[in-house]
């Protein structure tokens, strides 16, 4: 609870001005004032916003919203309670948002007060993305000091309108049906809309709480089994426990997991191994061996298509890796769904010093926005090396997407891999990397798929427009057809005696892993947003 009053431009209940950082899981209560670009968090944020809420009033001049005065970035599963009043730009939870600003799953409820635009949600908005976010019409809105009718009144006060905008009453923001509208389109491990009596008036609050454990693998964790210096993973709740230690400081240096059977995680939904701390600004890493024994875990899910996942900006089975090693493991029909991510890696978001080996990884990871993507890994830091291994996973919207690696250092290798999947980017596609660190990184004897979709900011490539870096075709970086793939001769010094299988009667002619044949009796979904692709294998 806080009252803060500024002459200058930038007041906000958290923060005046936010970039590049998050601000997650906060609330403020009380009065503040300003000038230009005032708001219950922030004055202007260019910075991802999300479970946030205000119940304050907001005095200012131009740009005074009860969330955010000016917004350029992501405001999501929030809202906005109180009493908000400026010259211009006056919205019940954002006074301007510009064309970069996003707002999703949001409401407010808040007397306006303007001489100008107003609205019961957005001022002035210059986004085409607000989605499923409402305004309660029976707050006064005054505009040169006479009050507006129902009728008059705006959700959007002017600017770029949006069919995803509704107004409510404030009985029917107090009606549990609303709050089951709000959680249809909410994803968060860490925040749950509910309504409790006498609390906020009766409308709906984010009750902050430990992952539902009827939701959230991480909510059921149980300790794995210890024989010797070895964790034996048997249930989905013992790698659930994994992810549970490590992103609570155990790292498990020196110590080895190995899955003792094939896992479906398809009941809930996953939290990654592994997490970045903004407080230190450091990850928390996972240090040990992980031994998939030659098992698989299938059905990973991450957020879903209509409540995209922004619970973290780094996501993977594993988040982080670090010292660490990853072999003779199948991750099988990966479904993530992310709102905005810096890294996302299908197997591990992030790796540092690291080797993974013998995997194999399948399914779609779907976004709004991404920087790195990968199947295998998002980024590769220093000193990796990835080996015998392949993937079958689509990849949507991500600015660097790579079929094994989004991003990959000079000090890495990548060998004996390759990659069959869709791929949609912003800036820079790759077979088998996104971009690369350097000029001289280390591709040996991969192979990628021609024969799939590669499209580049909406242009489809053709097969001799597709290369394995990026935009630059590396000489030991091989793009060949889907005929091709399936010829055991493509492969230059693989090792099809102990590591590798060709049959054509077998996993559709392409070659897999040995130890790991039982994949071939389990369908790999290829779904992307509103496309559906159907990728050669």
């Amino acid at each position: 609870h806080i009252y803060a009053q500024n002459i200058n431009s930038y007041t906000g209940g958290i923060c005046g001005y936010s970039s590049s950082y998050s601000i997650e899981n906060c609330n403020v209560s009380g009065i503040i004032h300003g000038y230009d670009y005032v708001g219950g968090i922030a004055g202007t944020s260019n910075s991802l916003i999300k479970n946030c809420y205000s119940q304050v009033k907001v005095r200012g001049n131009l740009g005074v919203g009860g969330l955010v005065g000016n917004n350029g970035h992501i405001i999501y599963n929030s809202f906005a309670i109180g009493d908000v009043a400026g010259f211009d730009y006056v919205g019940g939870l954002v006074g301007y948002c510009g064309y970069s600003g996003k707002i999703e799953n949001c409401y407010a409820s808040a007397s306006l007060t303007s001489d100008y635009n107003l609205g019961g949600l957005i001022g002035t908005n210059y986004s085409e993305e607000i989605i499923n976010s409402f305004w309660n019409i029976d707050k006064a809105h005054s505009k040169f000091k006479s009050n507006l009718t129902n009728n008059e009144k705006k959700g959007i006060g002017y600017g770029e309108q949006s069919n995803s905008v509704y107004s409510k009453t404030s009985d029917e923001m107090k009606e549990q049906s609303f709050v089951d509208l709000l959680s249809k389109y909410a994803n968060d491990t860490w925040a749950e809309w509910v309504i409790e009596e006498n609390v906020n008036d009766g409308f709906p609050i984010l009750d902050y709480n430990i992952p539902n454990p009827d939701k959230y693998w991480i909510g059921n964790a149980e300790e794995a089994v210890l024989n010797g210096n070895t964790y034996e993973i048997y249930t989905p709740k013992q790698l659930a426990w994994v992810a549970k230690e490590v992103n609570s400081g155990n790292d498990f240096s020196g110590k080895t997991i190995v899955l003792m059977n094939n896992l479906d995680l398809s009941e809930k939904y996953w939290t990654p191994i592994g997490k970045y701390d903004s407080i230190t600004g450091d990850f928390m890493w996972f240090r040990g061996t992980f031994d998939g024994n030659n098992k698989y875990i299938s059905n990973v899910k991450i957020g879903k298509t209509d409540a995209l996942n922004s619970d973290y900006i780094y996501y993977g089975l594993f988040c982080s890796i670090k010292d660490a090693q990853i072999k003779n493991l199948s991750v099988i029909n990966i479904d993530f769904n992310i709102l905005y991510a810096e890294i996302v890696g299908g197997l591990v978001g992030v790796t540092d010093n690291s080797t993974v080996e013998n995997c194999f990884v399948s399914g779609i990871i779907n976004s709004k926005y991404i920087f790195y993507a990968g199947s295998i890994f998002g980024a590769s830091y220093t000193n990796n090396n990835f080996n015998n291994s392949y993937a079958y996973v689509d990849i949507i919207n991500a600015n660097h997407a790579g079929g094994l690696g989004g991003y990959l250092d000079f000090s890495s290798i990548i060998k004996n891999s390759y990659y069959s999947g869709n791929i949609v980017a912003k800036y820079s596609i790759g077979g088998i990397i996104g971009l690369g660190g350097a000029s001289n990184i280390d591709l040996q004897n991969c192979y990628f798929n021609t024969s799939t979709i590669f499209e580049l900011d909406g242009l489809k490539l053709s097969g001799s427009n597709k290369s394995g870096i990026g935009n630059e075709q590396k000489a030991k970086s091989y793009g060949k057809t889907f005929n091709e793939l399936k010829m055991r001769n493509t492969y230059q010094n693989w090792d099809f005696e102990n590591i590798w299988a060709i049959d054509e009667n077998i996993n559709n002619g392409l070659p897999y892993l040995k130890a790991q044949i039982f994949l071939v009796d389990i369908p790999v979904q290829s779904i992307a947003l509103n496309k559906t692709f159907i990728s050669i294998y």
